[in-house]
């Protein structure tokens, strides 16, 4: 009696091993597709060497699901496309009457696009600058909340102190005018509760890297005065050793680099746009897409 209970409890042992709730397949689903999908998935299963049932298992553990865009989106792109109109209209103005007369106007324009481009991503204003006096009094202005968090090879004692830091490397390379590098790296309001100084000094010094901005002064300032989170950066674009610091491909590099960083941080991303066909576009709507681009 007892040898048999033995090799029953033996027996029981060696046998498949309880699965947990979450590992049985309890579930069923029917998904109707088109004769497309159908035969990629059917050529996806067959190129890993897996069944069918197994590939769509597969796919839903690790598969990207594109977002619908919202209706706060969609508001922001009816307002996007909106401006686009008006940027034809001062387009036409502009070449009617001179550029004069449409700038301003184009300015201000340009100053609402920025604005609502910051509701999609991460983005950077480049400006190159002849000199860091005007550049300085204004990341510096303390009415805007102006808090230094980070710099290299800069004197801050006062803003006389920083400008005189700038200018001595300026001097050992005569053939670049504009030395001054001046990059606003504007967030989302979204993250405006996750981006501590420390993460914003984190994801600066990595976009530097990235663009290259390297071995040089420069300082980092964080500004308050507008409801998404926004830092200065200002740097010397005649680094420690004389050499220039390459602008080249500077704005398109820049928008590759902050969408990078956006996805590894894990910020506010409107997804959605990416893959639009805007060649194929007509007015307003590719306008409206440029700008997205931008």
């Amino acid at each position: 009696m007892s040898s048999r209970w033995s090799r029953t409890k033996i027996k029981n042992k060696n046998g498949r091993p309880v699965k947990r709730l979450g590992e049985k397949m309890a579930y069923h689903i029917n998904v109707k597709t088109g004769t497309i999908d159908y035969y990629t998935l059917k050529a996806k299963a067959r190129e890993a060497d897996v069944g069918f049932s197994e590939c769509i298992r597969q796919l839903i553990r690790r598969a990207y699901v594109k977002q619908r865009l919202s209706s706060e989106l969609h508001g922001h792109i009816r307002k996007l496309s909106g401006m686009a109109n008006n940027l034809n209209q001062v387009a036409r103005k502009a070449n009617a009457a001179g550029y004069s007369d449409a700038r301003l106007e184009s300015l201000y324009l340009a100053g609402k696009i920025d604005n609502l481009l910051i509701k999609f991503v991460m983005m950077a204003k480049i400006v190159k600058e002849q000199g860091f006096r005007g550049v300085e009094n204004y990341v510096l202005d303390q009415s805007k909340g102006a808090e230094i968090f980070d710099s290299q090879g800069v004197q801050l004692t006062n803003a006389g102190s920083i400008i005189d830091s700038f200018a001595f490397p300026s001097d050992m390379n005569a053939r670049i005018k504009k030395t001054g590098g001046h990059i606003s790296l504007d967030f989302s309001a979204q993250d405006f509760g996750k981006l501590s100084n420390s993460l914003m000094v984190k994801i600066s010094q990595e976009y530097m890297n990235l663009m290259g901005i390297s071995n040089t002064q420069y300082i980092l300032c964080r500004h308050f005065d507008k409801e998404h989170p926004h830092v200065h950066l200002v740097f010397n674009r005649v680094d420690n050793e004389g050499k220039t610091i390459s602008d080249r491909n500077d704005r398109s590099r820049s928008r590759k680099i902050c969408k990078e960083l956006t996805e590894k941080h894990g910020l506010y991303f409107a997804r959605g746009k990416e893959k639009v066909k805007a060649y194929r576009l007509r007015e307003p709507d590719k306008t409206k897409y440029e700008i997205y681009e931008c």
